[in-house]
């Protein structure tokens, strides 16, 4: 009955891909790349429009191709990687909220998956969205099985190299993404069930603001009003936005450090610390500063922001 549920999934998904033309700019430019490397017999440089074309990475544009010379161009090939990537993701939900939490599970998340419409329209359409999602997924349920087996065990070497493997054909999906491990979910996890929300948070982060939370910046700088600012220091300022906007130069530390405490302290001593451990991780170059770095000690950062706000500590005053 699984595989009889899974054969009528199949041809519901994979019925519809052709029943509509390519929309643009997307569709129509995931589908002309490959169309020109199968005409010109070079996988190995996009092109578009025989324009060499290195924004994003070539993994779908090889997939798409392979379809060509295998089916033929139309756009139910053009859109079978996006299709492909999306059906298997429902399957590889399924199998790991079985071999997670039981069959049971397993087939609500599959079916969760396949009936979700925004899931369900991004497989249908010619972009990068769902191939980069499915192997993000894929690497994902590879490391939680992977915990499932006992440690240094050929099945946990297996699993994990199989979600790395998932996560490098994420990469060459849409280039640098994915979830960042902060730690083993199953070493030192403050929770019976790790796996669940909000115990996950303590050590997987989808993006790097969590790992960076405790840290301080000191910044310092001059910002001016251009009719105002001293002769002096023209050479060293850049406006900030548009034209007629503050001038400014900005130079910003992030420490790796705990908070500071609250309520009143010595600023002095409170940042002395902070120099003397040597454990500044850069130095930022803010507000549009263009030129080029004359020197080693100079940062190149071309283009930043930079939010100026009174600081507070507990109930005294800014």
């Amino acid at each position: 009955s699984l595989w009889l549920l899974i054969t009528v999934f199949a041809l519901v998904w994979f019925s519809n891909l052709e029943y509509r033309k390519l929309v643009r700019p997307d569709e129509g430019r995931y589908a002309e790349i490959p169309r020109e490397m199968v005409a010109s017999g070079d996988w190995v440089t996009p092109r578009l429009n025989d324009l060499k074309y290195f924004y994003k990475p070539a993994l779908q544009y090889w997939g798409t191709a392979a379809a060509y010379t295998l089916f033929g161009e139309h756009h139910w090939t053009a859109r079978l990687w996006s299709a492909l990537t999306g059906f298997l993701g429902v399957l590889v939900t399924g199998m790991a909220g079985a071999r997670l939490f039981g069959r049971g599970a397993g087939l609500v998340a599959g079916a969760i998956c396949a009936s979700s419409l925004l899931y369900a329209l991004i497989g249908h359409v010619n972009t990068l969205d769902m191939g980069v999602t499915f192997f993000l997924v894929a690497g994902l349920y590879c490391l939680m099985l992977a915990q499932l087996e006992p440690e240094g065990s050929v099945p946990e070497r297996n699993w994990m190299l199989l979600a790395w493997f998932g996560l490098a054909l994420a990469i060459l999906s849409k280039g640098l993404i994915g979830a960042a491990l902060r730690r083993s979910p199953a070493a030192g996890a403050q929770s019976d069930a790790p796996w669940e929300f909000p115990a996950m948070r303590q050590w997987l982060s989808f993006s790097t603001e969590r790992l960076d939370a405790g840290s301080m910046v000191i910044a310092a700088g001059v910002v001016a009003h251009p009719a105002r600012s001293p002769q002096a220091l023209a050479p060293f300022l850049r406006p900030v936005g548009v034209a007629g906007s503050p001038l400014g130069h900005v130079h910003a530390v992030p420490f790796r450090y705990k908070p500071l405490p609250e309520g009143l302290i010595d600023l002095q001593r409170a940042i002395k610390p902070f120099i003397d451990s040597e454990s500044a991780q850069t130095v930022l170059h803010l507000l549009c500063d263009d030129r080029d770095a004359e020197s080693p000690e100079e940062s190149r950062f071309i283009r930043g922001a930079l939010w100026v706000a009174p600081l507070t500590f507990g109930t005294s005053k800014p």
